[in-house]
């Protein structure tokens, strides 16, 4: 069960990563939801440690879906949204915030307990 959902949330998350900034914005904003950007790379150790152990679990993609619009964005194949460009420090497993206008509010860099990342999105919440 645990890899289906998981499937399905990297499914959706690669869906949004292809859409423009404005689509993004305005789903966020008829969601009332903020903006997960979450940077990886296919090779990245600590990477699939975060898709395995945290993102796979239940609780995490419920405040994922919650609260958040969430993209995934391959480090190495796609363009960084919202000019996050400018902000990323070339670490995976990174970790954008913005408001549901695409403004940006804080960057989380690392692997993350799913304690932790539970606490991470409960904190940056707006």
């Amino acid at each position: 069960m645990k890899k289906i959902l998981l499937l399905s949330l990297l499914f959706l998350s690669f869906l949004y990563a292809k859409i423009d900034d404005n689509e993004v914005i305005s789903k966020a904003n008829n969601l009332n939801k903020q903006i997960l950007v979450y940077v990886f790379s296919k090779n990245c150790y600590y990477c699939m440690k975060m898709d395995k152990e945290v993102f796979a679990e239940k609780e995490v993609q419920n405040a994922i879906n919650k609260n958040y619009i969430l993209l995934k964005v391959d480090a190495f194949k796609d363009k960084l949204p919202f000019s996050l460009q400018k902000k990323y420090k070339k670490i995976t497993p990174s970790f954008f915030i913005l408001d549901k206008n695409g403004k940006y509010q804080n960057s989380i860099i690392g692997s993350w307990t799913k304690k932790d990342f539970l606490e991470i999105l409960k904190e940056n919440l707006k």
